[in-house]
């Protein structure tokens, strides 16, 4: 996995280039969960980690949030678990 500090050494029009991509395809994502026809999930898989090769603080935030939603999750199957 590329350091943080390896990730910003990146030439800044490369760094553009991967934001811009990652962006259409989140969109193109977003587009996808409201219509029947485009399967969104697949362009927001491939829109994150475009989007974290455009600047580590993105992939540190996603980071963050999958932490907390984990977390979230756990307590919901925690409190719904009642096997012996």
């Amino acid at each position: 996995m590329p350091t943080e500090q390896h990730l910003r050494n990146r030439p800044l029009w490369l760094r553009i280039v991967y934001l811009i991509i990652g962006l259409i395809f989140i969109i193109m994502g977003l587009i996808g969960s409201v219509l029947p026809v485009v399967p969104g999930f697949v362009f927001v898989i491939i829109g994150l980690p475009l989007l974290t090769r455009a600047d580590p603080r993105i992939g540190q935030w996603l980071d963050l949030q999958m932490r907390k939603t984990g977390q979230a999750f756990l307590k919901i199957f925690r409190k719904t678990d009642k096997s012996p």
